[in-house]
């Protein structure tokens, strides 16, 4: 009974799936340094690198602190900022699970799931009636 009930199941919810890509974080640059200093002007995101400047007053120039980031994964490559850098860039819009896409329908996922559970609710209904053992 129990192998019977298993193959109809996993016949049921025998549906290929495939991922889908990750959609990618957008790295930006931390707003204060660690000592407190703002993000300046000069802020720049080229060829795979964030760069982000913490100057020590309004006006100076960019290149005086700063800090590079990479621009896919906010790992910090380069401290040119006395050591002040955060670890990482600020990472938002990311997805924290993969989706799922169907690719092969010939039994939809929802119409598999309610014949699952029409099967394990009637078999549930008959245990509580005493009429079918746990075996």
């Amino acid at each position: 009974m129990r192998s019977t009930v298993l193959a109809a199941i996993l016949g049921l919810v025998a549906v290929t799936f495939a991922q889908s890509p990750v959609p990618g974080c957008t790295q930006t640059c931390p707003e204060f340094d660690t000592a407190g200093f703002a993000l300046g002007p000069g802020t720049s995101d080229t060829d795979g690198s964030l760069f982000c400047s913490y100057p020590a007053f309004p006006g100076e120039n960019p290149n005086d602190f700063f800090c590079t980031y990479n621009d896919s994964t906010g790992a910090l490559i380069t401290d040119n900022n006395a050591g002040f850098c955060q670890d990482t860039a600020v990472a938002s819009g990311c997805v924290n699970r993969r989706t799922r896409a169907l690719v092969h329908d010939e039994v939809p996922l929802p119409q598999a799931v309610k014949e699952i559970r029409s099967v394990v609710g009637a078999r549930r209904k008959l245990m509580l009636a005493g009429k079918m053992s746990r075996k």
